[in-house]
């Protein structure tokens, strides 16, 4: 026959083995939070980084064709006279908002530069490496029913374009392709970006030129976040040496700058190639800085994630985790206690079975004892009548 006992035994014994292995696995979960809550971030920087490199790819994508087309154009022209060069420039600055100037030298040391000014647009005129004088300067009206120019005058300016970074940067390109470099606009303070390329004469006498294009990436509408998903996330351009390229105002709504100064800082101290956090006051963010590799330069990409927008999720997982193990603790509480009461009764039923059993000994010799003396009293009654 099967013992109840030992059956009810086990059972307690296995639900407490269950709520006891339940109660570890969400203990386990919820340690393991932090982590997952990282390894979150991170494939979510991952995703932010695949749609800024886009940007970027589109961004360059369309400034080595608008090179190449001039370079095409003054390779079918051959001629460095300014007044036709104005006529091709001045319509690709005021459609090309991100290009500040164009310029175009060749191996004797003359260029003709055209760059873009608060109010209208430059000239600037270089002969032999300013052998003979010092830069001509010439004031471009934006509207071309103006004239081609507005004003004259020779600066205190000398300029050699060979001694140019653009000019070299085009030179040492084996491939002859377009080739990048950065440059430091001292008018407007910003680090620029500069695409050269080199312009072979069709005529053998004729020297070569090269072409190049100054780029402010601030003024560029592809890394403008305003109505994209990027808005709400921190944004870094970089050079080797941890200078910032800014992006368009106000399209990094992320928040105070200081935290991507941090970022900058900590990356160029560690040049990490992975995700690294850093901490703003209680406010703790998650980074990942990835090279941009280009063609004569390598930039860095940055991204920056708040990791309180992560937390929205989080939370409502922890608080699913947290209530489960206050259920499994009172479910537990109550299943001991029941166990305990159960034991309590099961006990007290085995004190009134002992006692009922002493009870009935006690009753059965009373019984016993009364029945002898019965017999006894019934003997010595016969045998006073028969005297």
């Amino acid at each position: 026959m099967i013992d109840r006992r030992n059956i009810d035994r086990w059972l307690v014994i296995g639900v407490a083995v269950l709520i006891t292995c339940a109660m570890g696995f969400l203990s386990v979960h919820a340690w393991n939070m932090g982590q997952r809550r990282v390894d979150a971030a991170d494939a979510e920087l991952e995703r932010v980084q695949q749609m800024l490199r886009m940007r970027l790819d589109g961004l360059v994508h369309e400034l080595v064709e608008d090179l190449l087309a001039e370079a095409e154009a003054v390779q079918e022209v051959d001629s460095l006279r300014p007044s036709e060069l104005v006529l091709r420039w001045r319509p690709l600055l005021m459609s090309h908002w991100p290009i500040m100037a164009v310029r175009l030298g060749d191996e004797q040391g003359n260029e003709v530069a055209f760059e873009r000014t608060a109010q209208d647009f430059r000239m600037m005129l270089t002969s032999e490496g300013s052998k003979h004088g010092p830069v001509i300067m010439a004031q471009v009206p934006t509207d071309p029913t103006h004239g081609a120019l507005d004003g004259l005058w020779i600066s205190d300016e000398v300029n050699d374009p060979r001694e140019q970074g653009w000019f070299s940067k085009a030179l040492e390109e084996a491939r002859n392709e377009p080739a990048w470099g950065l440059e430091f606009a001292s008018d407007t303070g910003r680090t620029v970006l500069q695409l050269s390329t080199l312009i072979r004469s069709r005529r053998p006498e004729l020297p070569y030129r090269i072409m190049a294009i100054d780029v402010d990436v601030s003024r560029s509408g592809w890394l403008e976040t305003k109505a994209s998903p990027l808005r709400q996330y921190g944004l870094l351009l970089l050079d080797g040496s941890g200078h910032v390229l800014e992006f368009p105002h106000g399209s990094n709504t992320f928040g105070s700058s200081a935290v991507l100064e941090e970022v900058t800082s900590a990356w160029v101290q560690e040049r990490a190639r992975w995700p690294f956090s850093v901490e703003q006051g209680s406010r703790e963010y998650r980074a990942f800085v990835a090279p941009y590799i280009l063609n004569g330069l390598t930039l860095h990409a940055g991204v920056v994630l708040d990791m309180d927008a992560l937390t929205g999720g989080a939370r409502t997982e922890t608080m699913l985790v947290v209530v489960m193990i206050l259920l499994l603790l009172l479910l537990a509480f109550l299943l001991g206690w029941l166990w305990l009461r159960k034991r309590q009764d099961d006990e007290r039923v085995r004190r009134q079975v002992r006692r009922s059993r002493t009870q009935e000994r006690k009753l059965a010799k009373a019984l016993g004892e009364r029945e002898v003396l019965n017999r006894e009293v019934h003997h010595r009654v016969k045998n006073n009548l028969q005297i």
